[in-house]
């Protein structure tokens, strides 16, 4: 991971393209639409979500089968991966910066993909995706970046978001290629609001 800091840094990716996908998705971040592990999918749907996504032009979702990881689009061919590395991490986001419905910072999964032929990062609203992932790799070569294997989150967003801000998120990325991710200036937040689902 050591290009993280200018990966996250970058535009993000809202799909990927029909051709030439690994190409175009090295070095960058693509945002998911949801996880889907085995029978759990998250982000949850919620009482809106078959609406919201019918509305969306792009919808990646990727599923845990075994050893791959299979990336589907509206638009595009499956991608069915076989990472060698999977490091998984969460992203602080201050989302009460920009949202009045937000009394304090959430958190969004990001997973590392790494293979000899490709080297980029997958993120999902919510950081409850990074930890079931963590519990439950099927046959992915996960890597618990943070340790977040260890910290009780809870059975919801809400528990996942406090647990994470009172164990400390400044902790967990202490003396690592994340510490850029604990950003305390309000001007940071529009850097990584970007890769915010």
């Amino acid at each position: 991971m050591k290009q993280v800091k200018e990966a996250l840094s970058r535009p993000p990716l809202l799909a990927f393209p029909e051709r030439d996908a690994l190409t175009v998705l090295n070095g960058r971040m693509l945002i998911g639409t949801q996880l889907v592990n085995g029978e759990v999918t998250l982000p949850a749907n919620g009482t809106f979500d078959r609406l919201i996504h019918a509305a969306k032009r792009h919808e990646t979702i990727a599923t845990v089968s075994d050893n791959q990881l299979i990336l589907s689009e509206k638009k595009a061919p499956k991608l069915t991966l076989e990472p060698t590395a999977v490091d998984v991490f969460i992203a602080k986001v201050n989302a009460q910066e920009f949202s009045l419905m937000s009394s304090g910072p959430t958190y969004i999964s990001v997973l590392h993909l790494v293979d000899q032929n490709f080297d980029f990062y997958l993120s999902f609203a919510r950081g409850q995706a990074a930890k079931y992932l963590i519990e439950h790799p099927q046959g992915l070569p996960v890597n618990d970046v943070m340790g977040l294997k260890h910290i009780d989150t809870g059975k919801t967003v809400l528990d996942f978001d406090q647990a994470i801000t009172s164990y400390g998120y400044d902790k967990l990325v202490a003396g690592t290629e994340l510490a850029f991710l604990d950003y305390k200036e309000p001007a940071a937040t529009s850097r990584i609001r970007s890769i915010y689902p």
